[in-house]
C-alpha cells in the first residue's frame, strides 16, 4: 500500500528474491528510498495535493507505468478526474496521457467522471439549438441500467 512511504522510521526493506511481488516494481527492490519516496507521492498525486507536474522524475515514472496498473486506485482516480478533469489529460514523456495509460478499471472510472452526471458523453459537435433561453446538444447515454424493454 501506498502508506509504506509514510513510515519515517523504515531505513531497511529487503526485497531480494521477492520476484512475484509486483508492487513496488522489481527496478525499485534495490532502492529503499526511492519505494518510499515513490509510494509516498500517490496519496497525495490521486488526492490533488500534489500536482503531477511538480513531482519528481521517479515519482511521475512510477505513477504512470505502476500506479495507473493498478484497479485498486480506480475510485480515488475517478474522483480526482471529478474534482480536476484536466487530470486525465495530463501527459508523460512520450506524449501518452493518463486516460490512455490506466488498467481498464482505472480507465472506465476517469471516463465516467468525465461524462455529464457521470452518464452523458456530450457530443463536441455544434449545439443542435441554441437561442437566448437555451441551448440543445447531443449526448451518448453510457448507463443503460434504468432502460426498459420494450413491449
Amino acid at each position: 500500500p501506498d502508506a509504506i512511504g509514510e513510515l519515517g522510521a523504515l531505513t531497511e526493506l529487503y526485497l531480494n528474491g521477492c520476484t512475484s511481488l509486483s508492487f513496488p516494481p522489481l527496478r525499485m527492490h534495490e532502492d529503499v528510498a526511492m519505494v518510499k519516496r515513490c509510494l509516498a507521492s500517490v496519496g497525495p498525486i490521486v488526492d490533488g495535493a500534489l500536482a503531477l507536474e511538480d513531482a519528481g522524475a521517479d515519482e511521475r515514472e512510477f505513477f504512470f507505468a505502476d500506479v495507473l496498473k493498478h484497479p485498486a486506485y480506480a475510485d480515488r482516480l475517478g474522483a480526482r478526474v471529478r474534482k480536476d478533469p484536466a487530470f486525465a489529460d495530463l501527459t508523460n514523456d512520450k506524449g501518452q496521457r493518463v486516460v490512455e495509460l490506466a488498467c481498464f478499471e482505472c480507465r472506465a472510472q476517469m471516463q465516467k467522471a468525465l461524462f455529464l452526471l457521470r452518464r452523458y458523453a456530450v457530443d463536441k459537435t455544434p449545439p443542435l439549438h441554441f437561442s437566448a433561453t437555451a441551448a440543445v446538444l447531443g449526448a451518448t447515454d453510457h448507463d443503460k441500467s434504468d432502460v426498459k424493454p420494450r413491449r
